[in-house]
């Protein structure tokens, strides 16, 4: 299960993973009725800083942490990395 670091401008900013899993941060109301249903999709952020920046409801709703797991890759698309 390898990871490839994300660096941007010196910083590790993410990693890349095509097995495993990820952990992330979300709204908890997107959690509890959108994820899995909502058209547009949800959004996971990868600290809770980055998820407090970029919602401003977390306050009144709260917020959960997740876990992403890698299942499969049905189509791996044309991989920028090759």
């Amino acid at each position: 299960m390898g990871k490839e670091e994300i660096i941007e401008d010196g910083k590790k900013i993410g990693e890349l993973s095509d097995t495993g899993w990820a952990e992330g941060y979300m709204c908890r109301t997107d959690f509890n009725f959108e994820a899995g249903c909502a058209l547009g999709g949800v959004t996971i952020y990868p600290t809770v800083e980055d998820l407090k920046k970029n919602r401003w409801c977390i306050d009144d709703c709260g917020y959960v942490k997740v876990k992403i797991v890698y299942v499969e890759t049905p189509d791996a698309g044309n991989d920028f990395r090759r």
